[in-house]
């Protein structure tokens, strides 16, 4: 164990298991995941690992360096349970380990429930963090057959839920509304770990509050609700050699010498991808003498050869790299462009941003719920609105055209990364959780729903008449005091 100056480092040593998806730094879960098993271990802290794989119901156990799988819980718990019961704190970060989650691939149902494993091990804390995105699964479900979710009472909004929630592995495969059902199941699901979870970690006040908003549900027990914000590794990069690294990459993937703007994420409308397809192809339009790259690290999707023909002016300056599971590649990547760009019509955190920060390059990205909450508003990365590739355009140019003036922006930002969320910062906080001794969350308990206004504008908004909730609105912004009185504005801003 490396030696340490943290006084936490003197205290009891923890047995703590995390329940995942997957150990791959494959998405943003994982890496922060990780992020916080590495912090822990090198505290001293015995760390496990349960992976549920999405695509079947095998269950892996990982502890000691080595796994053994099993086709199920119950399986699992059969031959594991003494070493299950060694730890002090289950820790979840998915919402898939909740009743009624269909796997992928596989009509084979686990017969054993999840309130009925945690059941054996009555004396061990559970954990639950939230990683969902509220924004768009909320998005999502208001377009289901015409129903104003919104409109709806705690209870029908429940019955909503549950009827339009994935039943079989049979409905993902006919029905049209997958996404929908999908979506369902995932809400019920965080509901389902919000309640049976001792302690709950939001990783916004914007996904706390909107959570809270949408489904109704009371967080205001400050003993049980805490916000943390994710962990950025890549700080601990930042002064890494890797230069070999973007070479490989380089030639690899072709890149020439002329300025480039890096995407990391998934290439879907609501992370704002062909915002930002729009917005480079107008650049290249309006600036023919000026050649970029545009470089997209995540999933291809199935149509990319077909996006140079629907963005003409981008050509061969679009390259699609795939995933980028290696940390220092995806470092080098950060280090080596002229600028990252994350326009998420909305989301809960945004740790590419962070990353990208932490690596000394300047961001765009939209001024909207978690990413303007965590970055926007310590005016660290240049804000633009949401949907706006115009205006991207205009900013692209003028981060292009004074490098130096993006650059003194994105140290600021590096400086804001390091100091707030590096994984010690971060990991500290966690372990004062796992000893029982956290304070209260970052946030403050809200007041706007006592007003007047609130009253309102809620009501308004509900009846459709928004001249009037435009009006309460307005108010309430003078109101607004909090991190979770700024995300239930920008909730119905949106909305």
């Amino acid at each position: 164990m490396a030696s340490s100056s943290d006084p936490r480092d003197l205290e009891h040593k923890l047995r703590i298991l995390f329940f995942g998806t997957t150990r791959e730094n494959s998405h943003g879960v994982p890496v922060v995941m990780n992020n916080l098993t590495d912090y822990l271990r090198s505290h001293g802290h015995d760390v496990g690992f349960v992976i549920n794989l999405f695509d079947d119901h095998f269950v892996e156990l990982h502890t000691d360096g080595s796994f053994r799988r099993y086709p199920n819980r119950s399986a699992l718990l059969r031959a594991e349970q003494p070493v299950l019961s060694s730890y002090d704190i289950f820790h979840f970060h998915s919402w898939h380990f909740a009743p009624g989650f269909v796997p992928f691939h596989t009509e084979v149902q686990d017969t054993l429930s999840l309130d009925q494993f945690l059941g054996s091990f009555p004396e061990t804390k559970v954990m639950f963090t939230d990683h969902s995105n509220p924004t768009e699964d909320a998005d999502t479900i208001l377009r289901v057959n015409g129903i104003d979710f919104l409109q709806l009472s705690s209870v029908e909004k429940r019955a909503f839920l549950d009827q339009t929630r994935l039943k079989d592995y049979d409905l993902r495969i006919s029905n049209g509304t997958w996404k929908q059902g999908w979506t369902a199941t995932a809400m019920l699901g965080r509901e389902w770990m919000y309640r049976h979870a001792d302690v709950v970690t939001h990783i916004s006040a914007h996904q706390k509050g909107f959570n809270r908003d949408i489904l109704e549900l009371d967080f205001s027990d400050p003993s049980k609700h805490h916000i943390i914000y994710n962990a950025i590794d890549m700080i601990d990069l930042a002064s890494a050699h890797l230069t070999p690294n973007i070479q490989r990459l380089g030639e690899q993937h072709s890149f020439s010498s002329v300025p480039r703007i890096l995407y990391v994420g998934r290439a879907v409308e609501e992370k704002g991808f062909y915002d930002l397809l729009h917005a480079v192809d107008l650049f290249c339009s309006l600036n023919p003498d000026r050649p970029l790259d545009l470089l997209v690290a995540g999933d291809i999707p199935p149509h990319s050869s077909d996006l140079t023909r629907q963005y003409p002016n981008l050509g061969k300056q679009l390259k699609f790299l795939g995933r980028i599971k290696d940390r220092e590649d995806l470092a080098a990547l950060y280090q080596s462009s002229q600028v990252v760009v994350q326009p998420t019509h909305g989301e809960c955190f945004n740790q590419v941003i962070g990353e990208a920060l932490a690596m000394g390059t300047p961001v765009i990205a939209t001024e909207t719920s978690g990413p303007f909450e965590v970055y926007g508003s310590k005016g660290i990365v240049y804000n633009v609105p949401v949907r706006n590739p115009v205006k991207l355009a205009e900013t692209l140019e003028d981060v292009l055209t004074h490098p130096a003036e993006a650059l003194r922006l994105a140290q600021q930002g590096k400086a804001y990364v390091a100091a707030t969320l590096s994984p010690r910062c971060i990991g500290g906080m966690y372990t004062d959780i796992y000893h029982g001794r956290a304070s209260a969350p970052l946030s403050p308990p809200n007041s706007l729903t006592a007003t007047p206004d609130y009253q309102t504008m809620l009501a308004a908004f509900r009846q459709g008449d928004l001249a009037t909730a435009k009006r309460a609105l307005q108010s309430l912004r003078s109101l607004a005091r909090h991190a979770d009185d700024v995300s239930r504005i920008t909730f119905f801003t949106e909305w």
